[in-house]
């Protein structure tokens, strides 16, 4: 969400939604033919990823790519492309659309290709590709002033930019892989390298200073909070953090990361200061006789969530109960609303106070 816009992707186009009246302003489609259709993911679910808010000829835009086919014609073959579509957010207007090329995704379902827009910094963004094993397959470079492919990188899959640094995954082998870091702007020093392999190693950012590897498999578990700068652990131990886990920033100074509870195993969670690495709380607490939210979302010093009582309202920088029975627990919040899922699988926006 941005103001009072959500910007929603979903695999054949970009719904552009007012959260306060809920109504559809425009649904932005790519212009070649997709190849994954919002029909399926009502069966497959979505494999759209959040588009990127940056910054387009001085402009705040959103870009969005889509795994789309140009047709053939005559003796011309049919050709795999990721079009990249950037979106004013003053006007909602199509700013322009760029065109990868990619072999990427060939011989395999369009569902089993993973594309996100990581990140930019100085005027390109960062688009990452890898399979539905994790396992890296490209990353690309775009100047968003031309638009033009400055860069691509094989077998890497851009997981984060971070001020001058494009940081991810490089395939070493079948699922496994090396962390690394680039530079974005021309996608070829590459600045630190962690030459210990990893087996299915799974990475994301955790707030804006941190990224988070883990791996789930025997004497290759590595369960590390890295500075993205120097490839190196976090100065301070983080304890309570385990493989599966997911990362929400609170946009201000918490970072909380988190397992579900999924029926085998319990929730769990740790909050962690994003600028120090300092542990605030971890859940469960069983000498407290506290059990962990599954964590839904977090914002501006408040963590959402549900346990079997119903949904819960965490303070983010003690972990203590904030609100007992807020009524929802909001996958995406601003300053504006709180969005939650209904019962009956659609959404519901809430207006937020204070």
């Amino acid at each position: 969400m941005l103001g009072i816009h959500a910007y929603v992707a979903v695999p054949d186009g970009l719904h552009i939604v007012d959260v306060i009246t809920g109504e559809t302003i425009d649904v932005i489609e790519p212009e070649q033919r997709p190849l994954r259709t919002s029909e399926n993911t009502r069966i497959v679910g979505n494999s759209a990823h959040p588009p990127l808010v940056t910054d387009v000829g001085g402009a705040q835009a959103v870009l969005v790519p889509f795994l789309a086919e140009i047709t053939g014609q005559g003796t011309a073959a049919s050709r795999d492309v990721i079009e990249v579509v950037a979106v004013s957010t003053e006007n909602q207007e199509v700013l322009w659309r760029h065109l990868i090329e990619t072999a990427d995704c060939g011989g395999m379902s369009a569902y089993d290709c993973d594309m996100t827009v990581v990140g930019a910094s100085d005027g390109v963004a960062v688009l990452g590709v890898a399979d539905d094993n994790g396992t890296p397959l490209a990353s690309y470079g775009i100047d968003v002033a031309g638009p033009t492919t400055k860069w691509e990188l094989d077998d890497f899959a851009a997981t984060m930019v971070t001020g001058e640094l494009t940081v991810g995954a490089l395939s070493s082998g079948f699922l496994e892989s090396y962390t690394v870091a680039y530079e974005t702007s021309n996608g070829t020093e590459q600045r630190w390298i962690d030459d210990d392999d990893t087996y299915a190693l799974s990475m994301q950012p955790a707030g804006p200073h941190w990224v988070l590897t883990t791996s789930p498999y025997g004497a290759n578990d590595r369960i590390r909070l890295i500075d993205p700068q120097t490839g190196e652990p976090v100065p301070t131990e983080v304890d309570g953090l385990s493989a599966g886990m997911r990362c929400e920033y609170d946009g201000s100074s918490v970072v909380v990361c988190f397992t579900t509870d999924d029926g085998l195993s319990t929730a769990t969670a740790v909050a962690f200061d994003a600028q120090s690495a300092e542990v605030l709380w971890s859940l469960p607490d069983e000498n407290g006789g506290r059990v962990a939210p599954t964590v839904r979302s977090a914002w501006h010093g408040l963590v959402y969530g549900e346990t079997s009582n119903g949904p819960v309202i965490l303070d983010a920088r003690s972990g203590r109960d904030a609100v007992l029975d807020p009524g929802i627990a909001p996958r995406v919040v601003n300053e504006y609303v709180g969005v939650a899922l209904a019962d009956s699988g659609g959404l519901l926006a809430y207006r937020t106070r204070g």
